[in-house]
């Protein structure tokens, strides 16, 4: 369910962090955002939704670059890229 409403597959270390920690802020440095977690500042389906409505502002005075094409988040240092390279 969480998975459709971002509408990306999560990585499994992924998971493993979160039941692990859960959503949190790591030394005023890292968010390590939850989805669903209770304390609405690291809910990563709320953070998601957040930052695209935010920045949605970008995409209307220039064009998206297509690596951000299918990404949820609308900021460039916020998006991700699945690759095929090694995993760590």
């Amino acid at each position: 369910m969480v998975e459709s409403a971002l509408g990306v597959e999560l990585p499994a270390d992924y998971k493993e962090l979160i039941h692990v920690y859960g959503g949190s802020n790591w030394d005023d440095y890292l968010y390590v955002l939850e989805p669903g977690c209770p304390n609405d500042n690291y809910d990563l389906i709320e953070w998601a939704r957040n930052q695209a409505e935010d920045l949605a502002f970008l995409w209307e005075s220039e064009k998206r670059p297509a690596e951000l094409e299918n990404v949820f988040t609308g900021s460039l240092n916020q998006g991700f890229r699945r690759t095929n390279g090694p995993s760590w």
